[in-house]
């Protein structure tokens, strides 16, 4: 049935006397002129390509829309029509446009004008010409197809070279010329911890991605032409409950392995677009064994010999968010008292606007900011006047009803806000005012000199979107206020606003220490850059100053210069004040680098080692062990994402094993070595996530999340780990949750690999 279609829609434009490889061939030239002046290889013709593209062209005639997507099954995306039509491509792109159709004479279609027309469309849309650039691109293929006798649709596929992947799990031996090793490939000087590796494949639909956060340590292990990574593909029915698990006997893969990927192919084809990350395409799960259970494993292959054997585990991992901390703080108010108090007078008017729609009782918007101003200042103001009008156009019967309803409406405004309605006095009236101003100022000709009848009148029979306009303007409600009072100023928002007034305010006529301490340490409120900015050079103040600038998160707004200035002068001989600048510089570190390893705009600090340095000279007397403590780890953890930051990667495996020791303190609740688990194994850390939360199992203090990140964790360093102790957090998982447990191994299968495991879980979760 399709090749009738295609025959019947080919025949309905048989009298177009064109060519379509033709019409490919000049667009596959103009495209290659283009490469060719930004050095890039030129692309080859490809039928496949065209077959693909040729299934959109008509696709979109169908639905009459420009689209890559086809709901279709097995064509939905430009990379499933290419596999669709045969192809195994690692790279995929597609350029699709409608485009009038150009004669040269009377149905006689002009193909030079239509590659011409077509190249133009993507060559200036910059998505599309980034298709026709792309490096990893070698071959192109093209199809038109008139929709009618005016316009074209064309679909252009590129793609990279042609792969071959294993087709069947029935070859007894299909290892790709990859061998077993007689020697380990990782001695004690080169030992990567790849059992991970796995854990790094993303599928998407049919393709699998393998995608590492750390290009550093992955080139360390994929570094020469014969390293790579492989597929091995293991089905749910080879850990069967009745006997052992059906694992393949070759010593390179348990399943079905797929074609491996090399060195030169897995840098060239990196899509990650990031330098210190790596995603490339490792293959496409075959046909049989996609309506399967499955999981991909990876074989990680050193000079062409088996190196590693990494299955997925589900690890739980999260970014620490730093342990809560308390700055301390100066009282004494001495060293800033001034000698007299900060008065403003302030005299202001307010003018609040409230907008209607035609017709509308209630008002739609306002002004905000002057209503803000309005309420900040309502204890200060004796009057309030309000005008509520209704636009001219309406039945004056029906104004006079929508007035009562507005000005009701303005009249709860006021009061859900706190106003005496007393003190408010409201007028109400058809805006006639304003009709006769707008008559003058637009020069509305067509209404000057006549009755409020006749206007009314026209209105309603000339609706524009000009008249419209001014009508809005006449319906709005208006809220007038005036400010004349003299304030005594105690913190700085008071200030702030005053010198809105008044710029010749003197701030250090406020207590600021007191307000740094009050305001925002102990009610624990984030302070205004502003007043950091006022205050960072103010030596006397920098203890509280430190403090207030720990609160929550307002150091990712600093900028370096702020930063460095508010360090310097520290007074190493004051504990409150050292600790203070602690917690501020590593909630510092920790803002920037959490989620971003650009230093960049960063400011240049001391470093966390010199920082802990630091910190051990701090008085006990002054400064609680307890908080020491907690500082520490803070440092340690901000210390973590400052090294991996500025790609210094000794100290980092120092710091988790410090963390872990001070975590066996009893300064730490049994949540927050969840918390500090998880970070670890963001990191890879997983040896140091069990070691953290090893006690508190022992002392069965963890919560359930607890007990199911010690066993998912620990599961993944099985082998590593004293087996006795493996099997307890397990069976602690299955205690504290029967069925989550049973839910957990049936759907990450391969932990039954521990044939103990599997043997529990078919006696007690079948």
């Amino acid at each position: 049935m399709k090749h009738i279609l295609f025959l019947i829609l080919i025949l309905s434009f048989s009298n177009f006397n064109f060519a379509q490889s033709n019409v490919e061939q000049l667009v596959l030239e103009k495209v290659n002129a283009l490469r060719d002046s930004l050095h890039l290889p030129k692309l080859k013709y490809d039928r496949l390509l065209s077959e693909a593209g040729k299934d959109q062209a008509f696709y979109m005639i169908g639905k009459k829309k420009l689209t890559h997507f086809q709901k279709t099954f097995t064509k939905e995306t430009p990379a499933a029509r290419v596999e669709y039509y045969k192809g195994n491509r690692t790279y995929v792109g597609e350029n699709v446009a409608k485009v009038p159709i150009p004669y040269f004479k009377k149905d006689s279609m002009d193909e030079s004008k239509l590659a011409q027309s077509l190249f133009d469309s993507w060559f200036n849309s910059p998505p599309h010409y980034k298709n026709m650039i792309h490096p990893n691109f070698t071959k192109m293929g093209l199809s038109t197809v008139a929709a009618n006798k005016k316009q074209m649709y064309a679909a252009q596929v590129f793609s990279s070279n042609e792969i071959t992947l294993p087709k069947a799990f029935k070859n007894p031996e299909r290892s790709w010329g990859v061998r077993p090793s007689e020697f380990s490939c990782k001695d004690e000087k080169t030992r990567y911890e790849t059992m991970f590796f796995a854990n790094s494949i993303v599928v998407e639909g049919d393709s699998v991605y393998f995608y590492f956060h750390d290009l550093k340590f992955f080139r360390n292990v994929i570094n020469s032409d014969n390293d790579g990574l492989a597929l091995d593909i293991i089905l749910r029915e080879q850990l069967p409950c009745d006997k052992e698990n059906q694992f393949h006997i070759s010593t390179i893969y348990d399943g079905e392995m797929q074609r491996p990927i090399y060195k030169y192919d897995i840098y060239r084809k990196d899509e990650s677009n990031n330098p210190k990350k790596i995603k490339i395409k490792l293959g496409v799960v075959p046909d049989h064994l996609k309506n399967k259970q499955w999981e991909p494993n990876i074989i990680i292959i050193n000079d062409n010999k088996l190196c590693d054997y990494s299955y997925p585990v589900e690890v739980p991992s999260a970014i620490f968010p730093l342990l809560k901390l308390k700055p301390y703080f100066d009282t004494n108010d001495s060293i800033n008292m001034p000698s007299s108090s900060l008065v403003s007078k302030i005299t202001d008017s307010i003018h609040v606007e409230l907008m209607y729609q035609r017709s509308q009782k209630r008002f739609n918007s306002l002004d905000l900011d002057e209503f803000m101003r309005l309420l900040s200042w309502s204890q200060f103001i004796n009057k309030v006047n309000v005008d509520c009008f209704a636009s001219v156009e309406g039945a004056t019967w029906f104004n006079t009803r929508l007035l009562e309803d507005r000005t009701k409406s303005v009249s709860n405004l006021l009061k859900t806000n706190g106003f005496d309605l007393n003190r408010v006095h409201i007028t109400s009236a058809e805006n006639w005012v304003e009709m006769n101003a707008q008559i003058q100022q637009v020069s509305l000709e067509n209404l000057k000199h006549k009755t409020k009848s006749q206007i009314k009148y026209f209105l309603k029979k000339n609706k524009t979107e000009r008249l419209d306009s001014l009508l809005f303007n006449q319906r709005k409600t208006h809220i007038y206020a005036t400010v004349d009072t003299t304030l005594e100023l105690t913190n700085y928002t008071q200030y702030k606003f005053a010198s809105y007034y008044d710029s010749t305010l003197n701030i250090n006529l406020l207590p600021l220490n007191k307000i740094l301490r009050e305001d925002y340490i102990l009610a624990n409120n984030e302070i205004e850059v502003s007043l950091i900015d006022l205050l960072k050079n103010k030596t006397e103040l920098k203890t509280n100053l430190l403090g207030a600038a720990a609160i929550k998160q307002v150091n990712g707004y600093l900028d370096s210069n702020t930063v460095i200035q508010l360090l310097s002068k520290l007074d190493h001989s004051n504990s409150e004040q050292v600790f203070n600048f602690s917690h501020f510089l590593t909630k510092y570190w920790f803002s920037h680098f959490s989620n971003s390893y650009e230093t960049k705009g960063v400011a240049e600090t001391i470093t966390p080692d010199e920082l802990l340095n630091l910190i051990s000279t701090l008085d006990t007397i002054k400064v609680k062990s307890k908080d020491i403590d907690r500082l520490n780890v803070n440092v340690l953890l901000a210390g973590i994402h400052y090294y991996v930051a500025h790609n210094n990667w000794q100290p980092v495996d120092d710091y988790f094993n410090t963390i872990a020791e001070l975590v066996k303190l009893d300064n730490f609740t049994a949540e927050e070595a969840r918390e500090l688990a998880l970070f670890c194994n963001h990191f890879h850390k997983f040896k140091v996530a069990v070691k953290i939360l090893h006690p508190f199992h022992e002392n069965k203090s963890l919560s359930e999340n607890g007990y199911f990140v010690l066993a998912k964790t620990s599961t993944l360093i099985r082998t590593k780990l004293e087996q006795t102790d493996y099997r307890n957090y397990m069976a602690s998982a299955k205690k504290v949750n029967h069925s989550r447990y049973c839910s957990w191994l049936d759907k990450a299968f391969q932990i039954q690999r521990d044939e103990f495991i599997k043997k529990d879980f078919c006696e007690s979760c079948q």
